[in-house]
């Protein structure tokens, strides 16, 4: 395309299989179309291109896109509403159906919490597509249905009661004029008992019992009046601001579009009036009362001229909208929507006593509405009670907190249960820069938002300068490869960032030797991390998860870290106070860990090139073998 000029196209997204359909329905193209490719399918372009300079641009173009829609348009719109029905169907197939009570258990970070946010976003607004929308928007939404009560977070501890989770008797202070303050109890509903309510209160929606009568039906009548009148060689005359002057109609074209002339000439101009642009007016102007400048603010919404003309067919339009009579608005009950309530940290809480007699009515066939719901009459409020089947619940249990064995008997039998594993391969490079690309995909690649992100990955992974050089042509194949059908585009190349993907599966490999698959650690820790904060994380979160595992058996820590981090040291014979005691505690070995936060730390390790000072990078080469 020639710079500073535009083009009026209409574009078939995905590829050429699409155009092909398109184009045998479109058949052969007036003089004034053509097909051409372009970079993500095929366009039907008009053939007249306009520059930016051209005086007339805009009516031109209103003119050029008009032509595009009458050559295209019928032909086209029921295949594309077929395939809209299609898609609609394709996504009703692919909902999820999500267990009304689920728990997610894994070790520490693996995303059992972020996992929740998620799936509570995926239940309350089903049409929210996770797949299409970055980690922000998907947090926004969650945020908003949060507001909206739709979706409650709470978590379990050891203080938890059946007061706080159902109802309770609290206690108030009340102060009167005097300033005398007493106490006074009431009733207080808990967190699932409101949710509960909210749940099942009922949603309407007013209606109009009338069928609108719609500027398509006031446009079909006023061209059939047009064509009486014209038969009856008496063309229809409408009125303009002007007194005593008019407009009459005296042609409808094959395009659908209304010819007029002023009344008191057979000479003069004939205005053109088109369906398209009048609805666009009509949009914009229901009460042309309201108009002070006919021709500016007309021009504002459709460009060009003819103020005077489109004033008065959207005057007949309106009028005709106005005689007819006022619908009735009634209330229409709409179905309910699924609310969420998240228990982070399930087995926490003593379950028997949070949920108490709630146990048998959070089963699916025993909530409200099932032909095996009941109902209980709560000990404080003394009101009947059930739980509503547009409640989901989403609990998370850490499988390394020992409390897990103590969790209810009756609670695991009515939930269904979903392992979160630690997932080294998010920690891939070529999987992570493949990620950013899909997440960004409606982006150019110049795009200031993607270019940011990008950026921050590629500072974060220590990317090479060769994968910098040759990304463009890769995306290109990613692009044509499209989503989901090949993996691996950057693994090739070289990375500055330790190899996260590795330590996680070594070191989890030897805690499953060691203890069991329970007490793994997680990819979360790894997650955002370069060759320098992993040092914090190191030490504040993973050693600290490894010192509670093993119960501070540091020699246990050592065969999972390596000599790197866990040294041994020395004994000193003076250690003991002087007395006559038999022990063999002199002769117990003591362990410390390396802290390579400290700048001073000077431990040099005997290695097979001879002593060598180490620091973090060689330890965790050393942990890695």
């Amino acid at each position: 395309m020639e710079k500073n000029s535009i083009s009026v196209d209409l574009h078939f997204e995905d590829g050429d299989e699409n155009a092909e359909l398109m184009r045998g329905l479109l058949g052969n193209l007036p003089d004034y179309l053509e097909w051409k490719k372009w970079h993500y399918g095929n366009s039907v372009s008009h053939q007249t291109k306009f520059r930016l300079t051209d005086e007339d641009l805009v009516d031109n173009v209103v003119v050029a896109l008009d032509d595009l829609f009458d050559a295209t348009f019928e032909k086209l719109i029921d295949k594309i509403k077929e395939i809209k029905s299609n898609k609609m169907s394709e996504k009703k197939d692919n909902i999820i159906h999500h267990p009304l009570n689920q728990i997610l258990y894994g070790p520490p970070g693996t995303g059992k919490t972020y996992n929740t946010i998620n799936k509570a976003v995926q239940i309350a607004n089903p049409d929210f597509i996770l797949s299409d929308h970055t980690r922000k928007q998907i947090k926004d939404e969650y945020k908003r249905l949060s507001d909206e009560g739709r979706i409650v977070f709470t978590t379990f501890h050891q203080s938890m009661t059946y007061e706080d989770f159902i109802e309770g008797i609290k206690p108030k202070i009340e102060e009167n004029e005097d300033g005398t303050k007493k106490v006074i109890y009431e009733v207080e509903e808990g967190i699932f008992k409101r949710i509960s309510n909210d749940a099942l209160k009922p949603r309407f929606k007013n209606e109009s019992s009338i069928e609108a009568y719609t500027f398509d039906d006031a446009w079909s009548e006023l061209v059939e009046d047009v064509n009486k009148h014209l038969e009856d060689k008496n063309p229809l005359v409408l009125t303009i601001q002007t007194p005593d002057l008019g407009l009459k109609i005296v042609d409808v074209s094959d395009k659908g579009n209304l010819q007029l002339k002023p009344i008191y000439s057979e000479d003069s101009k004939i205005y053109t009036v088109s369906y398209s642009r009048a609805e666009k007016l009509s949009q914009a102007f229901p009460d042309l009362s309201v108009i002070k400048n006919v021709n500016k603010e007309f021009r504002e919404v459709i460009g060009g001229s003819n103020s005077t003309a489109y004033w008065s067919v959207l005057n007949y339009i309106n009028n005709k909208i106005k005689q007819k009579p006022v619908n009735e608005i009634v209330e229409k009950k709409l179905p309910s929507l699924p609310y969420v309530l998240i228990i982070d940290e399930i087995n926490r809480g003593n379950v028997s006593q949070i949920f108490g007699e709630l146990i048998t009515l959070i089963e699916e066939d025993k909530r409200l509405g099932h032909d095996e719901a009941l109902q209980i009459t709560l000990p404080y409020s003394k009101k009947k009670f059930g739980v509503p089947s547009n409640l989901y619940i989403i609990g998370t249990m850490n499988t390394a907190d020992r409390s897990v064995e103590a969790l209810d008997t009756a609670l695991r039998r009515r939930f269904s249960f979903e392992e979160m594993l630690p997932k080294p391969e998010l920690l891939n490079p070529s999987d992570m820069i493949e990620k950013l690309f899909w997440e960004y995909q409606e982006h150019s690649w110049d795009d200031k938002d993607y270019m940011s992100e990008e950026n921050k990955l590629f500072e974060l992974l220590g990317v090479s300068e060769d994968l910098k050089i040759k990304k463009g042509h890769i995306w290109d194949e990613i692009e044509y490869d499209g989503k989901g059908k090949k993996t691996g585009y950057f693994k090739e190349f070289n990375y500055g960032r330790i190899d996260f993907q590795k330590l996680l599966s070594t070191i989890n490999e030897r805690i499953e030797k060691l203890i069991d698959k329970d007490h793994a650690i997680g990819h979360a820790y790894f997650i955002g991390k370069n060759n320098q904060t992993i040092i914090n994380s190191f030490y504040k979160n993973i050693i600290p998860l490894l010192q509670e595992y093993f119960f501070g058996d540091y020699g246990k820590i050592g065969l999972v870290l390596g000599r790197g981090f866990i040294k041994l040291k020395e004994n000193a014979s003076s250690v003991f106070a002087d007395f006559d005691y038999q022990n063999d505690y002199s002769e117990r070995e003591s362990y410390e860990i390396i802290d390579y936060r400290n700048p001073d730390t000077n431990y040099i390790l005997k290695l097979q090139e001879g002593e060598t000072k180490m620091d973090f990078a060689r330890a965790i080469e050393l942990l890695m073998k």
